[in-house]
């Protein structure tokens, strides 16, 4: 029996957004930062905040097995993020849109970050896809 993606124990604990008292509130060690400047960075994300080179992710030592995989899978589908909302239940739309055309709304990917850089660890993106099924 493969529990559902969203059930997972370790994806429940890397898409936490609570920071607990006196816990973290930047990254360890800091995101590399983009060629842009200081704005070119990865959001801070609580249930991530110790992911490094030297600490990866527990996802990407996991071994599935090809049926395993497909069923784990098939577990996400068809199911579609949520329109991403701030804290007074507004829908988010994307900061910097294409030049020409409108913001897109955001969707929410728990165990994302608001803003991805452009300078992101390798490790990072690959997790963050392994966590999440519909992220190809």
């Amino acid at each position: 029996m493969v529990v559902p993606w969203e059930q997972d124990p370790e994806f429940v604990r890397t898409s936490d957004w609570a920071i607990q008292p006196g816990g973290p509130t930047t990254y360890n060690p800091p995101r590399p930062i983009g060629p842009s400047g200081a704005t070119d960075v990865t959001s801070f994300h609580p249930g991530q905040w110790n992911w490094s080179p030297q600490n990866m992710p527990n996802i990407l030592y996991v071994y599935m097995s090809p049926q395993r995989r497909e069923d784990f899978y098939d577990s996400c589908r068809p199911k579609t993020a949520e329109e991403k909302r701030d804290a007074h239940g507004n829908t988010m739309y994307e900061q910097w849109p294409v030049p020409g055309s409108s913001p897109r709304k955001l969707l929410n990917y728990p165990h994302l970050p608001d803003q991805i850089g452009t300078r992101e660890w390798w490790f990072v993106l690959e997790a963050w896809r392994r966590y999440d099924p519909r992220i190809t």
